[in-house]
């Protein structure tokens, strides 16, 4: 089932409802959208994870057309993460025959998915980890590497053909996550929500991506800010 909701300039959101469904089940996929279109990528089908790639057209109205298929990825994932930058989308990470470090890329042309193309691997292999793409750059923030969640924060530039550079480390967020969501906007990236090794979390984060300085937002019923903390780290 695919459900939408028009979004208001104050923040609020309206009723959700039904779009057109997936061709299949999936759960663990990742989704993005570009240029109008709506894509899901891979996931589970509550047997084995799926390469299968789906894309809908979304019209003026936002209502999404039907799904069609589009080009495989390479092999199978779910739990892995994907973004897009420049009219490529980008797939890192995720569980396949384990815990993998692949990092593919294709682009988006409207309804075509084109060939995909193997890029830089990520340092170590997770699972669970949002990837975000800001200023030229992809960010993957934490994540589980098959043995623990792990807070690192690495980046990889994007050359203008759209090939991933090399992954550097940026530091790391002030408690480990995985199954969190990251967005990044007005330069800053925010983190919310996952768990840690054993605990569910409300938390919200955020940095400057600028600078190196991470911001602890407590997140209640009653809302966000609550409680407030830093890192105490240097902008730059």
């Amino acid at each position: 089932t695919v459900f939408s909701a028009d979004l208001a300039g104050d923040g609020s959101i309206a009723a959700w409802r039904s779009e057109a469904s997936l061709p299949a089940a999936r759960s663990k996929l990742a989704a993005v959208s570009h240029g109008g279109w709506l894509y899901a990528l891979g996931g589970d089908n509550g047997v084995v994870g799926q390469a299968a790639v789906y894309r809908a057209p979304m019209g003026v109205d936002g209502r999404l057309g039907a799904w069609a298929a589009a080009t495989s990825m390479p092999a199978a994932r779910n739990s892995h993460a994907a973004a897009v930058s420049g009219g490529r989308v980008y797939v890192a990470g995720g569980l396949g025959a384990g815990v993998e470090e692949e990092v593919w890329s294709a682009a988006l042309t409207g309804a075509a998915v084109g060939a995909w193309q193997t890029q830089t691997p990520l340092p170590v292999p997770v699972f669970r980890h949002p990837l975000t793409a800001s200023g030229g750059a992809l960010l993957v923030v934490g994540g589980h590497d098959g043995n623990a969640a792990v807070a690192h924060v690495r980046s990889a530039p994007l050359g203008a053909g759209g090939d991933v550079g090399a992954w550097v480390e940026l530091g790391a967020v002030p408690l480990v996550r995985f199954g969190h969501g990251a967005v990044a906007e007005a330069g800053n990236l925010f983190l919310f929500g996952g768990a840690d090794d054993s605990t569910a979390t409300a938390d919200t984060f955020r940095t400057a991506l600028r600078g190196t300085e991470y911001l602890l937002e407590s997140a209640q019923d009653a809302g966000f800010g609550v409680a407030y903390g830093s890192s105490g780290g240097q902008g730059g």
